[in-house]
């Protein structure tokens, strides 16, 4: 599929993602704290830049331009910087009264994420979905990158199960291991990547 084919079924899955939210919780779950470049969020009332400071609400759907890149705190301390050229829904955020996280899905449609998360309640997860594969933590710090024709899954610290998006297979990987998954297909085995794969991922990640 081309990468102008991805956009558009990215575009109608944000489209289903959005009309499956009934209503927008009045109370943020996140706030940008760091940002570079044009940085939009598409919600209810239309799309309105990011900017430091700024509010984040579930079912956002957070563009991010060329060389544009955004870091955001969630309440409950996890963090998700998003790289240039990405494409993601804030599909699902819950916690407690104390601000423990209950559940947490980001959808990336397009683009790169790195998330470090926090531990929250102890049956917590933390999820990371595109088209091809599902990456879940309980805690740990990992980046996803979606392209065209796959997903690639690369932890920096602890341990992320990784499973092909039709649940037909899953790995598990530690820090320094990454996969990539095919759409329709079961994750690669997990294998260290080399120095410059991990160097290319970390800086386009980075949020000045």
């Amino acid at each position: 599929m081309t990468v102008m084919g991805i956009r558009a079924a990215a575009a109608v899955l944000a489209m289903l993602w959005c009309q499956q939210a009934t209503a927008q919780d009045a109370a943020a779950v996140g706030t940008v704290v760091q940002q570079l470049g044009t940085v939009t969020a598409l919600r209810g009332a239309g799309p309105g830049l990011l900017l430091i400071g700024a509010p984040v609400f579930r079912s956002d759907r957070i563009v991010t331009a060329a060389a544009s890149r955004v870091r955001i705190e969630f309440v409950d301390r996890s963090v998700l910087a998003i790289g240039p050229d990405s494409d993601v829904v804030v599909a699902d955020y819950l916690v407690d009264g104390d601000d423990n996280r209950l559940r947490g899905v980001i959808s990336l449609l397009f683009g790169i994420v790195r998330a470090t998360v926090g531990p929250g309640r102890p049956d917590a997860a933390f999820d990371i979905e595109s088209r091809a594969a599902v990456a879940s933590v309980r805690a740990t710090d990992w980046v996803v990158e979606v392209q065209s024709d796959r997903t690639s899954v690369f932890v920096v610290e602890g341990t992320v199960t990784v499973a092909a998006a039709s649940g037909a297979g899953s790995v598990v990987l530690t820090a320094g291991q990454g996969t990539d998954v095919l759409i329709d297909r079961v994750p690669a085995e997990p294998k260290l990547w080399g120095a410059a794969r991990v160097r290319d991922v970390l800086d386009r990640t980075r949020v000045p």
